[in-house]
């Protein structure tokens, strides 16, 4: 808020070079604009990395789920009385 009083000057005297135009909101949107979309492009690569970990993951669980069935199955034929 300005003063009216006369003696107290503005700290900062308004020109030209302190209003921002049309092309330098562009500017500045735009800006935001790529720095917005290379963010999401690195989201969107962290997303598929992870995708692609639970992945592997989930494998080696059907694996490990399989061999150990498996390994079960074989202790129970070994300990069954032979007929």
């Amino acid at each position: 808020m300005e003063s009216k009083d006369p003696s107290v000057e503005p700290t900062v005297a308004p020109n030209a070079s302190d209003t921002v135009g049309p092309a330098d909101t562009l500017a500045s949107l735009e800006k935001r604009l790529a720095e917005t979309r290379a963010r999401l492009d690195e989201l969107n690569a962290d997303v598929e990395w992870q995708r692609r970990e639970k992945k592997e993951l989930d494998i080696e669980i059907a694996v490990r789920k399989g061999a150990l069935e498996l390994s079960e199955g074989r202790a129970r034929t070994r300990k069954s009385p032979a007929s």
